[in-house]
């Protein structure tokens, strides 16, 4: 985010919806996989669940962007 001053709006809010999709994915992908491993092996449930605590906090801070707001795109 430090560069986004030098991005045009459109750009920004671009950049960030991409990459604010590929965290929900990741998320997504590591509680499916969370579900498959169970109990069964407690080294890499303890991952998965460092992996979805760090995907949950990423989806705050893109939830909290204001570039991302409605009313950031009917600006311009």
């Amino acid at each position: 985010m430090f560069f986004g001053a030098h991005l045009p709006a459109a750009l920004l809010r671009r950049f960030l919806t991409l990459h604010r999709l590929r965290h929900e994915q990741r998320l997504e992908y590591y509680r499916m996989l969370a579900a498959a491993v169970g109990d069964s092996d407690p080294f890499a449930a303890a991952t998965l669940a460092y992996g979805i605590a760090h995907e949950e906090a990423v989806a705050g801070w893109f939830a909290g962007l204001p570039w991302l707001r409605e009313d950031a795109r009917a600006a311009g």
